[in-house]
Parts: C-alpha cells; structure tokens; sequence
C-alpha cells in the first residue's frame, strides 16, 4: 500500500486544494474493501486518473460499471457506492469549491452525484493529460505532469474573488450556519445577485453548499464521540431540535445520525478515508 499527499503550486492553490496519490494491491483491496467503499456528500469535487483498471461505480440499486480512466466528480448529495475488486493505482485531484466549476464546462450543479468521463466533457483534455503520464513513473513526475495540463487550462478562467476568498470561508467558518441574509451584508448585493454570484463561480446554490458543510460538520461531532447527547450536538449545529438535524442527515446520508451511531459505522476507517479527511478536514467515506 502506497499513499501521498502533494500540494499544489501557488498558481494553482484558488483552484487545486491537493494531489493525493494512491497504490493499493489486489489482496489489500479484499481485506480493506470486502463490501467496497462509500463516499459520503462534501463539498468539493474531484479529478481522477487510473493507472490501470478502474474501480467500479454504483449505478443502479444492482448494478455496477467501471469508471473513467480520466474522470471528474462534481458535489455529491447523496451516499456512493463503489466496489474495489482489484489492484488499484490513481492519482486524485482535489478542486476547491471554485477550482471545480473553473474546470467543467458545464454547471458543477449539472453532474451533482456524477462521475464523468473528462473527455465527454472537454475535448482533447484527456488524451493530453493521458499522453503526458504515458512516460512519468514517480508520484512527483506525475504530480508535475498533471499541474502543466491544469495549469494550462484553469489559469485563463478568472474565478470571482469575493465568492472564493469571502463567501466560502464564512460559510465553512459557521459550519454551515449562516443565513443566505447575512452573506448578502457581507457583499453588499441583493439576494438575488448573491444566489446567482455563487451559482456562476460554484455550480451550486449558496443554500445547497451551506447544507453540505452543515452535513460534514455534523459527522464531525459524531466522530469525535464526545460525552454529547444528539439533541445536544443539533443545538450546536443551529438547529431547532435533534429532529429537524435527523431529517436533513438522513436526506444526505440515507439513514438519521442516531442510525450511524448505532451501526457504529468506522468513518475515517482506511487509509484512502483517512488520508482524504486530514487534508479536507471531512469525513469522506466508510467501509
């Protein structure tokens, strides 16, 4: 098992939160992964690329297909399944909130709950990036390799700067609290002008990226297991009463914060989790 967290250079730090690399054998894959991997909803989206087979990507109640060897992921609102039968290899590039919409030449708020195939979306894009990993065999050669190809594509977009550096901090900072009303105050527009602002530079609506960070706050609190009741963790979440908390928990995560407790589900449990919360600060994924 191989992992590594890289950072990304200066130019691409408003778009690119980290490179996360990533080995794992076929019998290391069966012991960690027996009944595969869910991903829980965050609030970034990611780019990955596979050195070799795929893993696999639940898309329908029974059914499963592989998934693109060059593939982007906008948010997620809802858990999602995958299956690890073999040997993996990827590279994972995590975007920041604008660094995701920067990239796609859609509407992150499209492909919520997606997982894409690059070259659907941009022409040429994958067969470049796919060409300039063809030689590079290091994790820092591919790193450096991938940086060029998004470098080149992400620094001619201009994201907007007060979403990017105002916007989305005070709502990480309230942990999903503050009121779409009081982020207007802080730009000084409308409502309106802020909804379709965040929309444009995000792909998502304020109120959606609000829940999501509200939702990953809520996990954290679970996960720290303090001496803490569940209606004592909703008041502290800026809800009304552990009710209103267990109805938009379970509209995220499929089943209410007291059910995950109970199933005592390992959150951070192995090492792609792991890793991916340290450098998020989210829980990402349970076995």
């Amino acid at each position: 098992m191989y992992t590594r967290v890289f950072q990304p250079s200066s130019s691409l730090r408003p778009y690119v939160q980290y490179f996360f690399g990533y080995r794992l054998e076929r019998q290391e894959a069966r012991r960690l992964y027996p009944n595969g991997i869910v991903v829980l909803p965050n609030t970034y989206g990611r780019l990955g690329i596979f050195f070799g087979a795929p893993t696999n990507q639940q898309v329908s109640a029974d059914s499963y297909e592989p998934n693109p060897i060059v593939g982007v992921s906008s948010f997620y609102t809802r858990p999602r399944s995958y299956l690890v039968e073999g040997a993996v290899e990827m590279l994972i590039v995590g975007f920041t909130p604008v660094g995701l919409q920067a990239f796609l030449p859609i509407s992150a708020g499209e492909v919520v709950n997606s997982n894409l195939a690059v070259g659907d979306l941009i022409s040429g894009f994958s067969d470049r990036l796919q060409s300039a990993l063809a030689k590079p065999t290091s994790w820092s050669e591919r790193v450096r390799a991938v940086e060029r190809e998004l470098s080149g594509y992400l620094l001619s977009c201009s994201p907007d700067d007060q979403v990017a550096g105002v916007l989305v901090p005070l709502i990480c900072r309230s942990q999903g609290k503050i009121s779409i009303r009081q982020l207007s105050k802080e730009l000084w527009v409308s409502e309106r002008t802020l909804r379709r602002r965040f929309r444009q530079a995000v792909g998502i609506s304020p109120k959606v990226y609000c829940q999501l960070v509200r939702f990953q706050s809520g996990l954290q609190l679970l996960k720290q297991n303090r001496k803490l009741s569940l209606a004592g963790m909703a008041l502290e979440l800026g809800y009304y009463d552990q009710a209103h908390w267990g109805h938009d928990f379970l509209g995220l995560a499929g089943c209410t914060p007291g059910e995950w407790q109970q199933k005592k589900r390992s959150v951070l449990s192995n090492y792609y989790a792991d890793h991916q919360g340290r450098i998020t600060g989210q829980p990402v994924a349970y076995v």
